[in-house]
């Protein structure tokens, strides 16, 4: 404890102390202000950064780009807008390139050279022109200004500047240099004299040339050039051409704000002859943009042109007329496809006169995929090429040459068009081809193309490829009831409605009377039998025909490159006759039963008088003696003796006026369509004969074959009594109901002669009293 207060009463101890005291003063201030500085110099930093960016933004888009380097000419800087000018981005180029890795080529050595020499001499840079390449190599023109960067010691440690693009004035300047230089040219060498006239003065000045290309000789052209005005250039014109050329003159002078003075005269030679002159001229501005009193212009000697267009006018019109005349169409157009020329022919085709229109706005031309192809779009000149033509949504098949018109220099100025109208040609090639792989009546493809396809499709490629084997049913029913041309309708319907639901890729074919092969490459199982339903509701709900329409049919798939495609051929066509045969009947008495319901439909009380023939068949069968069974059959017979009626139109059996005998032939085939309809279906196919014979007469007068007494059968017998009764009793479109007195006289009359004298008997002594 002692020692510890002897520690701290000790002098040096204070002092030290104070020292630690002003030393933490000092450390804290200088902290302090280390905080101030580093603040001050990162707003700095801050400020300049944001003077940099507002820098790159201004130049981004200037045709300038700035740029420093050291002194070995590598880049240390270079502003963002380089990237505009020569697709580079700074970083490419900073610490990568030098100055001179920009150069073009041409320039790069002697570019280095001068520019090593100024950094070496620390000398400014003031203007120099150099050519640089673009990070795509395309050269541009730029004017470069630099000076040396010095340290604080005043040393040189680079160069900074900026590079000025200076290539569209640059090409402007060679442009208009060029067109100076070819002006002058042409001046001197194309025999052309050039002229001055004051219109305020009225002096005319010409160039040398002027007379030298008329043929005087130098002392001549002095004589004329000291001595000139526009009366001598008036008196060397040809009189034909005086009025006509001064006149045009000085209306363009009255107003020199056309666009040029032009005119074509003869001029005497020196030798007597006149040249032909093509004089063109134009009125100058003054500094004020104010048209002055001084008119240049030129003389140019067209006398070798004049002979040649005369010429070239003989031969085009002796081309136009060869054109004109020719039967295929032709069409002269430039080679930007303006058309300057077309024959009748090609008129006809376009409706009018195109002349002046281009090409591609007055017609299209398609291929043979139906896509839209240029008229020059062709691998040979003069190639034959086939191509629809199509004007305003008609369209004409054509084969067409397209040859190419060259000038001297083998230059294409135009193009001449050759078209032949290939309709005819197409139409006989297409019935050639319809002969061979086309069904006549239905347009479908024939069993021939049905062959190619079975090999065609019998492929890996194919695969999975479905079969349908379609058969019309009721196709030998309509041609022998209705005739083949309903029959031929029929088969066409159905045709449509196969083609109709098949994709692009299917093919319908008809293989022979009522058969069709529908052939479905990439096609599965589940996906024909769609195929198959779609087809079905599309018949049923076909309205076109009274008879339903109605197929059977049968598919199968290929699913395997082993199986043979004539294996699922005929597994399809099994599966068909089974589905025919299994609802056969059933679809030939829906036919049958749609054919009463027409009859009805077309004939009003058709039902009710089939009706009253059935029940007064029954009661004279009844009195015969027959028994049951066959009362039963008659009953059937009497309900369907009209169902033949249906092959008649309603213009026959409505006739309001006596029969013709051709109508009468026509009406006497109903009972042989009965017998057709009847027997084509099982369940009815036994009432056939009665059918087909109720018209016959018991004397053997009747029709259809003439049969008599014991050779028609008793139920034909019966029916024919019932029915000529209910005819006669009822109102018909001729004439009225017969009274029942009368009918009866005409029955007791007829017996024995047209009808069976038992027959008449059992109808008078029983069934006559009940109608």
């Amino acid at each position: 404890m002692r020692a510890f207060d002897l520690l701290f009463n000790q002098p040096f101890l204070i002092i030290t102390l104070i020292i630690l005291f002003v030393l933490f003063l000092v450390a804290a201030y200088l902290f302090a202000r280390f905080r101030k500085i580093t603040e001050l110099h990162r707003l700095k930093v801050q400020q300049l950064r944001k003077v940099n960016d507002r820098f790159d933004l201004l130049t981004s888009r200037s045709d300038t780009y700035f740029w420093e380097v050291d002194l070995d000419g590598k880049y240390t800087y270079v502003s963002k807008s380089v990237i505009g000018l020569l697709g580079y981005k700074p970083d490419e180029l900073v610490q990568h390139h030098y100055f001179y890795d920009l150069i073009a080529p041409l320039s790069q050595q002697q570019t280095k050279k001068l520019g090593l020499h100024y950094v070496k001499k620390s000398l400014p840079i003031r203007d120099y022109e150099n050519p640089q390449l673009t990070k795509d190599n395309e050269v541009r023109w730029f004017i470069t200004d630099g000076r040396p960067v010095y340290d604080a010691d005043n040393r040189v440690v680079g160069y900074q500047g900026y590079d000025r693009d200076v290539t569209k004035e640059r090409t402007e300047e060679l442009n208009r240099l060029t067109q100076v230089a070819r002006y002058r040219t042409v001046i001197t060498v194309s025999n052309t004299g050039a002229w001055e006239y004051d219109n305020a003065s009225g002096e005319l000045w010409t160039s040398p040339e002027y007379y030298a290309m008329l043929g005087y000789n130098d002392d001549q052209i002095k004589m004329k050039i000291n001595n000139h005005d526009l009366n001598s250039w008036v008196e060397l014109m040809h009189p034909e051409d005086q009025t006509e050329a001064v006149l045009k003159f000085k209306e363009y002078l009255n107003k020199p704000s056309q666009k040029m003075y032009e005119s074509h005269f003869r001029l005497k030679r020196a030798d007597g002859n006149y040249a032909w002159i093509w004089s063109r001229g134009k009125t100058i501005k003054d500094e004020l943009n104010q048209y002055s009193t001084i008119t240049v212009g030129t003389h140019i000697d067209i006398t070798e042109m004049k002979t040649l267009e005369e010429t070239m006018y003989l031969e085009r019109e002796h081309f136009r007329k060869t054109i004109l005349s020719v039967s295929d169409g032709v069409i002269l157009i430039t080679k930007e496809g303006q058309i300057t020329l077309m024959n009748q022919t090609m008129t006809n085709w376009l409706n009018h006169d195109l002349v002046g229109d281009y090409v591609h706005e007055v017609f299209t031309l398609l291929d043979g995929y139906n896509q839209e192809r240029h008229i020059f779009d062709q691998d040979d000149d003069g190639e034959l090429t086939e191509r629809t033509l199509v004007v305003n949504g008609q369209t004409r098949p054509i084969e067409y040459t397209l040859s190419a018109v060259s000038d001297a220099q083998n230059e294409i100025n135009g193009y001449v068009m050759v078209c032949r109208d290939i309709s005819d040609r197409l139409e006989r090639e297409q019935e050639v081809y319809d002969l061979s792989y086309r069904d006549q009546l239905t347009g479908l493809y024939n069993r021939r193309f049905y062959d190619s396809l079975m090999r065609k499709f019998n492929h890996k490629q194919y695969l999975p490829v479905s079969i349908v084997m379609v058969d019309a049913n009721g196709l030998k029913l309509m041609n022998d009831v209705f005739g083949h041309d309903q029959g031929d309708d029929m088969l066409k319907k159905i045709a449509n409605h196969l083609t109709a639901a098949v994709d692009e890729e299917g093919y319908v074919c008809r293989v022979g009377g009522d058969e069709f092969v529908v052939m479905l490459p990439h096609t599965k199982q589940l996906e024909a039998k769609a195929y198959i339903e779609k087809v079905n509701d599309t018949l049923e709900r076909d309205r076109t025909h009274f008879l339903p329409l109605t197929i059977s049919y049968g598919h199968s798939t290929k699913t395997t490159v082993d199986l043979p495609l004539q294996h699922v051929y005929r597994d399809a066509e099994d599966k068909m006759y089974v589905y025919k045969m299994s609802k056969r009947s059933e679809l030939r008495e829906q036919m049958v039963d749609a054919i009463l319901q027409e009859l009805d439909h077309l004939y009003p009380g058709e039902t009710a008088h089939a009706g009253r023939v059935t029940k007064m068949s029954i009661q004279i069968a009844e009195h015969v003696g027959l028994n049951k069974s066959e009362i039963l059959q008659l009953e059937a017979a009497a309900k369907f003796h009209d169902i033949g009626k249906i092959v008649l139109g309603p213009e026959l059996l409505t006739k309001d006026t006596p029969l013709l005998p051709q109508e009468r032939l026509a009406i006497k085939r109903h009972p042989e369509a009965g017998y057709s309809i009847l027997s084509a279906v099982n369940r009815y196919a036994h009432l056939a004969d009665y059918i087909l014979y109720h018209h016959e007469h018991y004397d053997g007068t009747g029709y259809p074959k003439g049969l008599s007494n014991s050779e028609i059968p008793i139920f034909s017998r019966i029916i024919h009594l019932a029915e000529s009764y209910d005819h006669m009793r009822s109102h018909h479109s001729y004439r009225q109901a017969l009274p029942r007195e009368e009918v009866i006289n005409i029955i007791t009359e007829q017996c024995a002669k047209q009808f069976d004298p038992r027959v008449v008997e059992s109808f008078l002594a029983d069934t006559i009293e009940k109608y």
